[in-house]
């Protein structure tokens, strides 16, 4: 039997702006400028790169806490099946 690979792609064409939001199923994830505490509020980087690199931190829940993303954040996802890409 043929293994089937479900995924989800995210391309960042351009930085986020502040109260961006992007929805994965039912999570919300919202991008800032000034991060708060509410689950899936994510920290936008001085650059598409960072900001990319910061909510992969928040889709499985690694990097820095309260700093990348909300420290309340919680997730089911992963990054085994999102692919996050970043045009030049």
């Amino acid at each position: 039997m043929e293994k089937l690979r479900i995924e989800k792609r995210i391309v960042f064409i351009e930085n986020a702006k502040d109260g961006d939001t992007l929805t994965i199923e039912d999570k919300v994830y919202t991008f800032q400028d000034t991060l708060t505490n509410v689950g899936g509020n994510v920290q936008i980087g001085t650059t598409k790169y960072e900001t990319a690199a910061n909510l992969a931190a928040a889709l499985d829940l690694s990097g820095v806490p309260g700093g990348q993303y909300a420290a309340s954040t919680v997730t089911t996802w992963g990054l085994s099946r999102i692919v996050i890409e970043v045009k030049k």
